[in-house]
């Protein structure tokens, strides 16, 4: 799901984090990524690798295979595609074989991928969203939300069709909950019946 925020472009950062709070209160999620405007291209280089660490911690059946494919060192000098496979899809699908626990459904966050390179961005998506799909019927199911800003490329690249990856756009209803969300942060509150617009997205990623 690409959720996108056309009018307040400053208060984006704020909207992810925040999502990503309440994933992560939850235990729904199991890994983030928050690119950001002038370290995109270094961070481009690392975020499979960072993706793959945040796995190791949250899925303990999976942390020793992703520790192995680690260890290789000369996995981070390839592609991309190649770093996705090893990294995540073979060490979640053989933790699978040998879990008993139930398939839960879990995110990976991605915010600001927007400020990559546009070649980047797509070829991201692409390999990232195809990879989640192949283990959905997995022990371990994940979904792929990113949040982030409606650049000409995104556009593009999701209203033509390019991509599987459903998107909708946040409404102004949904920051203002994300503002009042941040300024109540530490109460004992179920702060997901102020953020209606998580559960829009939820019902759409469900389907």
């Amino acid at each position: 799901m690409w959720v996108y925020d056309d009018e307040n472009i400053k208060e984006t950062p704020l909207v992810s984090q925040v999502v990503a709070d309440i994933l992560d209160e939850r235990e729904d999620l199991s890994a983030s990524f928050f690119f950001t405007a002038g370290s995109a291209a270094g961070s481009a280089e690392t975020v499979i690798p960072t993706i793959a660490c945040q796995l190791a911690q949250h899925i303990p059946e999976a942390r020793a295979l992703i520790g192995a494919a680690a260890d290789d060192t000369s996995l981070f000098r390839l592609a991309m595609k190649e770093q996705i496979r090893k990294l995540i899809v073979n060490p979640l699908q053989a933790a699978s074989q040998s879990s008993l626990s139930a398939g839960r459904r879990k995110f990976i966050l991605i915010h600001g991928l927007e400020d990559c390179d546009e070649t980047f961005q797509i070829l991201f998506i692409g390999y990232l969203s195809d990879a989640l799909d192949s283990i959905k019927d997995t022990q371990f199911p994940h979904r792929l939300l990113l949040l982030g800003r409606p650049t000409n490329n995104l556009r593009k690249y999701f209203f033509s069709g390019g991509s599987k990856v459903r998107h909708c756009p946040m409404s102004k209803t949904e920051r203002m909950m994300c503002r009042r969300e941040e300024r109540v942060q530490g109460q004992e509150e179920d702060v997901l019946k102020k953020i209606e617009g998580l559960r829009r997205w939820e019902k759409k990623l469900k389907k």
